[in-house]
């Protein structure tokens, strides 16, 4: 609007925004989540006023990599076959040789996309499907020590649901026509297929850089490779129930035989879609990505136990391969009691063991934090920890439906005020606890 002053100084409070989303962002109103997510993978910038700018380079990059990249044949048929480069060349820089390597390529991910999510009719449409492969593709140019790996498309398809499935609308107009914003309409461009396409390719190309080591073979055996997180899960696990990791270890169950796909594709295909959405919440939400994810995958073993522990191989097998429909709520607060226990052991506050040392030292050295699973819990204090994570959970939702219910503007100063908001609400929350 003419003579409406922008707040250039608009900052959001990351750590702020970190701390709501850990805990779910709100379903309604439409459109937190994309913008949450977008902020959190580093795809707009904490400076809001320079949204329009970033998303614009960034949309413009993307677009200009389809162009480059993708060669149809049909484009190759029209040039010279009668030349050196002709489909059957396999001599160096000729375009046949790496159009039919790239066929591969395609080929693989055609399989793959083609299976993702199957009952969701989302990924049935053609457009979907096609951007996937598409995105999919650049990526593979792009990164040609990696390429593509089996699993990739189960990281990129929350991301696209997400960004397609929640666009924020416009801002609504007041009676006087004024849409109490500083543009009109859909100032970001998130209403339109192809910057929502770009869109994600980015966040998933941020998410890549950051696991990209568990698909790459050389580095399976270092720290951030995947046998590396393998190892975390093991020694955390054993940590934290001795007598479960101990009886795994007996049955000689090997943890890649099920936790190399959880930790690969993010738990994306341990859970329907929309509760691998909320769990990815969290995820995104930490700060020391993806320990968090450990802690989940150690939580869900746990929950387990009781089956496990009087189970033989093959049954434990099936079971941790195929883990049945669990509360995803109770799930996230055991995760996060493992958490604090891990953060208490890191401090050196409390001793712990691993898969070679015996003894239950949480229990012992830290009782109020005991090693039993949250559904089997009788200790009053642990339960009034988790009930005060719920209320502030809860508190954190609503603050975060009312920020993006206001518009972008009214957004921008709540994300100002949420760090010191949130301090507040805990201190509210332990005064009532006491």
């Amino acid at each position: 609007m003419a003579g409406k002053e922008v707040d250039t100084g608009c900052l959001i409070d990351i750590p702020a925004l970190r701390g709501l989303t850990f805990y779910g962002v709100p379903e309604t109103p439409v459109g937190g989540r994309g913008i949450a997510w977008r902020v959190l993978l580093e795809l707009l910038p904490s400076e809001k006023h320079t949204w329009k700018d970033a998303l614009a380079s960034k949309r413009d990059s993307y677009q200009a990599f389809c162009k480059d990249l993708i060669v149809e044949q049909e484009t190759l048929i029209e040039g010279d076959v009668t030349g050196d480069d002709n489909p059957l060349s396999n001599s160096r820089g000729s375009k046949w040789s790496e159009y039919w390597k790239d066929e591969e390529v395609r080929e693989a991910i055609q399989k793959d996309v083609s299976r993702t999510h199957p009952g969701y009719a989302f990924f049935q449409q053609k457009e979907v499907l096609a951007a996937m492969r598409r995105m999919l593709f650049i990526f593979a140019k792009l990164n040609p020590g990696i390429a593509y790996i089996q699993g990739m498309n189960e990281v990129l398809a929350p991301l696209y649901y997400v960004f397609m499935r929640e666009r924020p609308p416009p801002p609504q107009q007041n009676a006087d026509g004024d849409d109490g914003d500083e543009s009109r309409g859909d100032p970001y461009g998130f209403q339109n297929n192809d910057n929502v396409e770009a869109d994600t390719f980015w966040c998933f190309n941020t998410v890549m850089s950051e696991i990209r080591d568990w698909f790459i073979q050389t580095l399976d055996r270092s720290d951030s490779g995947i046998q590396g997180y393998i190892r975390k899960f093991q020694n955390t696990l054993a940590r934290q129930d001795e007598e479960l990791a101990s009886h795994l270890d007996g049955l000689s169950l090997d943890p890649t035989f099920y936790a190399f796909r959880w930790i690969t594709t993010m738990l994306s295909r341990e859970f329907d879609l929309p509760d691998t959405v909320r769990l990815w919440d969290s995820l995104f939400a930490d700060e020391d990505r993806f320990s968090f994810l450990i802690d989940i995958c150690c939580a869900m073993v746990i929950r387990a136990r009781k089956d496990l522990l009087a189970s033989d191989f093959a049954p434990a097998l099936q079971l941790l391969q195929r883990y049945p429909p669990t509360d995803l709520r109770h799930l996230l607060l055991e995760a996060q009691a493992v958490r604090d226990r891990e953060i208490l052991f890191r401090s050196g506050q409390v001793s712990g063991g691993n898969v070679n040392n015996k003894g239950n030292s949480f229990k012992s050295k830290f009782p109020r934090w005991g090693r039993k699973p949250l559904q089997e819990s009788s200790n009053d204090d642990y339960k009034e920890d988790l009930q005060a994570v719920v209320r502030a959970a809860s508190n954190q939702a609503a603050a975060f439906s009312s920020a993006v219910s206001t518009g972008a503007a009214g957004a921008a100063k709540l994300f100002r005020s949420w760090s010191s908001s949130f301090d507040e609400r805990m201190k509210r929350v332990n005064n009532e606890d006491t």
